[in-house]
């Protein structure tokens, strides 16, 4: 059964190889560099569930956090926050099926906001996305 951290980097290097992101991070980093299409994946909660004592579930909850710098251009962090929105989305539908994990549910809704991240001004969008590892004995 993979762990909740290799889930969690393999999530990670999927979301690095689509190129749509100048960074990503496998942690919620203090200082985003000034770095214009980041995201970060960090956890939430996690939840295990015994069906017998040979089989057993885990469900990985995760933040995917998307950060759009706004200081050069504010309408283009939003188009920015589009973009990464649909490659989260497709990355994630064309990796329901990876060896790592059994599903892959992404929740419907997200949650955007304004922040300042090491005094820099990002436009933020949060996603949750929860993983289901079953591990049979």
């Amino acid at each position: 059964m993979a762990t909740r951290r290799q889930v969690r980097k393999r999530l990670a290097t999927l979301m690095l190889e689509s190129g749509e992101f100048d960074a990503v991070y496998d942690h919620a980093p203090l200082d985003l560099r000034g770095k214009t299409r980041v995201l970060c994946i960090f956890n939430d909660r996690s939840r295990h569930k015994m069906i017998s004592k040979h089989m057993n579930n885990a469900f990985y909850r995760f933040v995917l956090e998307s950060c759009a710098l706004r200081r050069v251009d504010e309408a283009g962090a939003e188009d920015a926050l589009d973009d990464m929105h649909e490659a989260i989305r497709a990355v994630i539908r064309d990796n329901v099926g990876d060896a790592t994990w059994n599903e892959l549910d992404l929740e419907d809704d997200s949650d955007a906001l304004f922040a300042s991240v090491a005094k820099e001004p990002y436009r933020i969008e949060r996603h949750s996305l929860t993983v289901k590892v079953t591990n049979t004995a």
